[in-house]
């Protein structure tokens, strides 16, 4: 029998579509760097939308020193106060990574390396959970006429079928459900105002419309706090996809930084697999700290570079293991069909 799956991805994933795509076709799109991309506002080639969005525009001037993530976490850290820049750095990531999302529809490649796992194992995927606001998961399922719906989004109804998505800290194409709130004036969505309400599940906007404004951008910045996960959508989406994690037998988790202001979310997922179930991680800047974290919750654990043809072939197998090494911490089994490793903690 076919393992079921539970996927969870962070931004490495964007940033794999985005090397793939860029090895046939140079797109100069880079998705940790989003303010270097040079946007116009509503189209017009005479108006950069970083023009807008004037206190945004002075805090990267003055910290040119820092990358975008750094200067991000730097924000989020020491001057989140200053309301005003924190809602044009929302707006602005809202419509920047719904441009990321365009170019990689526009510019997909075929048999990038997810492609041909998925259209083999789609029915075996219980749930998908994307820390990211682009769409490139959503692009690779509809290049590939893999049906799919967002949890506890108005995609989501009684007679939605496919894979599950959630996306816990929102979206690029997410906006407040209509009735909410109503601005209508573009130009004043851009003047600071903020909207933390929990005014019901999100709306889906068009791809024209995710390159306006938002009433109200449906987003958590990187390396600050989910201030969503009390709002209903976030809680009905995590029971819903909890509910699925106990169906699951095996946990992927790709692209993942593991950055400590997003642990206590992975964390919670990770303790809701089974404890027969097997953990599979690429490598992250944190992997000591959450290979600890899975080993809490299975002990059979094992990291692959995704990047290597031959460890990613090895999702695929059907493995016989034989133990190579036993110690009195954890054994060390290797499968003899495919040589991938894995740890059994004892």
């Amino acid at each position: 029998m076919d393992d079921n799956f539970i996927i969870i991805l962070g931004n490495g994933f964007t940033k794999g579509v985005l090397a793939w795509i860029n090895n046939a076709i140079p797109i100069n799109a880079n998705s940790s760097n989003p303010f270097s991309f040079d946007i116009s506002y509503l189209n017009n080639p005479d108006i950069s939308l970083m023009s807008k969005l004037p206190k945004l525009q002075l805090l990267i001037s003055q910290h040119t020193s820092m990358d975008d993530f750094d200067l991000m976490r730097w924000f989020t850290e020491n001057q989140k106060s200053d309301l005003i820049t924190y809602a044009q750095m929302r707006q602005y990531l809202a419509i920047v990574y719904s441009k990321i999302s365009k170019i990689i529809s526009k510019n997909w490649q075929r048999d990038f390396m997810w492609e041909n796992w998925f259209k083999k194992y789609q029915n075996n995927i219980k749930a998908i959970i994307s820390f990211n606001y682009d769409l490139s998961i959503e692009t690779l399922l509809l290049k590939n006429n893999i049906d799919y719906y967002r949890v506890s989004t108005e995609e989501d109804t009684s007679t939605s079928e496919g894979i599950s998505i959630f996306k816990p800290h929102g979206s690029c194409d997410y906006e407040c459900p209509d009735g909410s709130f109503s601005i209508d004036d573009l130009d004043t969505r851009l003047t600071g105002s903020i909207f933390h309400s929990d005014s019901g599940i999100p709306k889906i906007l068009s791809v024209k419309e995710q390159m306006e404004p938002r009433i109200t951008p449906d987003i958590i910045v990187p390396f600050e706090n989910n201030f969503q996960i009390d709002f209903r959508w976030v809680t009905r989406g995590y029971s819903q996809i909890v509910e699925k994690m106990r169906e699951s037998d095996s946990c992927i988790l790709y692209g993942l930084d593991y950055h400590k202001v997003d642990r206590p979310e992975i964390n919670y997922l990770i303790s809701n697999m089974p404890r027969s179930s097997r953990f599979i991680y690429s490598s992250s800047k944190s992997k000591i700290v959450l290979e600890n974290e899975i080993r809490k919750r299975s002990r059979v654990v094992s990291r692959i570079d995704y990047r290597i043809k031959e460890d990613f072939d090895k999702l695929h197998c059907k493995h016989r293991y034989q133990i190579i090494i036993r110690k009195k911490k954890y054994t060390t089994m290797k499968c003899e069909l495919c040589g991938k490793l894995v740890k059994h903690w004892n």
